[in-house]
């Protein structure tokens, strides 16, 4: 039985975790021992993952990412920059100590933004898969990007792509590529009706429901839609997922990391701002607050549509889910998205950071003007057709089996 180390790079559950989920229950435990390192803070990843068919090695401060995505430090020279690096160096060793006392034979790294353990690897001259999940941020000359590139190329057996436009975007490289979607396990989708979600989470059934999950994130687009929510018609509400089911005002002795205290008194953080529209635009009757959770579908199937109005490119697990749910969404209009989210066809998109826009279409789509009909048919077709979780399997064992 081969030993295969899989090396997470965030304790929060959120998309890349539910893919985590999904690959450690597709892999052949016969075949595999399956090992995860996962960092710890929070602890949501570690507490999950303790219940799943898994040997799980929680870490406290590792591993360090390369901090260059859609949604990470925006400029390569800067001090900001400058520490990430200082810190990957410091991890470097802590890292390969827990590579080299685990004895894998196999690495599976589950973010292109720890590509330089791929160094590590290669030097313990393991076999390795980068599932590479992130959408490149545009810099000034893309010198971080191509760093990224050539460490894929050099140091990777084989580099997984969730989206064709990622491997685009990526280009050439030595290592062989491949395109294996994110998947959603249908039958949890599928095994809830409406009205029983609804009575579940104790929703009145006098409203229509918009589903944003995107937590208190700038990327993703918390503040776009809250100030959307002042110009929705009073007839829907809006299910926010947050890490709490609550809001609260941001308190000073909140925030551990210097950082974030001197963005709060800024008043830059994103949890500020957004309780500031939330209280400016008095809208305690039109947002319900939830807690994330790692079984969303009783959110899918409870809401009327689905929001992704992120700021920048990222790759959105929501198109497909809400395809599984047969609800339309409205996203963002990227190209980096548009191999799933078609505007008019599989999705309906409108201009990013445009809180107006996205309003007027929320109000449109809730009260009928849009007719969504074969928007949602088209979506579920595609959605089913590339993301059905019981596929993922045989996906993986063709990738594993080759190495």
């Amino acid at each position: 039985m081969k030993r295969l180390l899989i090396i997470h790079h965030s304790g929060i559950i959120g998309g890349a975790g539910v893919s985590l989920l999904h690959i450690i229950k597709s892999i052949d435990k016969q075949k595999y021992k399956v090992i995860v390192l996962c960092p710890d803070n929070p602890c949501e990843m570690i507490e999950i993952l303790k219940n799943e068919d898994c040997e799980v090695i929680p870490l406290r401060n590792s591993p360090k990412i390369f901090n260059h995505y859609n949604g990470g430090i925006e400029h390569a020279l800067s001090i900001k920059t400058l520490k990430n690096i200082i810190e990957i160096l410091k991890d470097y060793r802590v890292m390969e100590n827990y590579i080299k006392n685990t004895k894998p034979d196999i690495v599976i790294i589950n973010s292109m933004t720890l590509f330089w353990l791929g160094r590590i690897i290669k030097k313990l001259n393991l076999k390795s898969i980068c599932f590479h999940r992130e959408t490149y941020q545009k810099g000034l000359i893309g010198l971080r990007s191509k760093i990224i590139k050539l460490g894929l190329s050099k140091w990777f057996d084989k580099v997984v792509f969730i989206s064709k436009n990622d491997l685009k975007e990526t280009g050439k490289i030595s290592a062989i590529t491949e395109v294996i979607y994110d998947r959603v396990e249908v039958s949890s989708f599928t095994s809830i009706s409406k009205d029983e979600a609804i009575k579940k989470l104790n929703l009145d059934t006098n409203y229509k429901y918009v589903l944003y999950l995107g937590g208190m994130s700038k990327l993703k687009g918390a503040h776009i839609i809250m100030k959307a929510m002042k110009y929705v018609n009073e007839s829907a509400k809006l299910i926010f997922i947050n890490d709490t089911d609550s809001l609260i005002h941001p308190r000073f002795k909140d925030y551990k990391n210097i950082k974030d205290k001197i963005r709060l008194l800024l008043k830059k953080d994103i949890k500020y701002v957004v309780y500031k529209i939330y209280q400016k635009d008095n809208l305690k009757e039109k947002v319900i607050f939830k807690e994330r959770t790692k079984n969303p579908e009783v959110y899918y199937k409870a809401c009327d549509l689905v929001v992704f109005p992120s700021t920048k490119p990222h790759q959105s697990r929501p198109i497909y889910e809400a395809g599984i749910s047969k609800i339309p969404i409205l996203i963002t209009d990227f190209i980096e998205t548009s191999e799933f989210a078609k505007n008019g066809i599989t999705a309906i998109t409108f201009k990013n950071k445009d809180y107006i826009e996205l309003a007027n279409k929320i109000n449109k789509i809730i009260l009928g003007e849009i007719d969504t009909t074969e928007i949602v048919k088209q979506n579920y077709l595609q959605s089913i057709k590339n993301h059905d979780f019981a596929t993922l399997k045989n996906d993986l064992e063709r990738i594993l089996d080759n190495m």
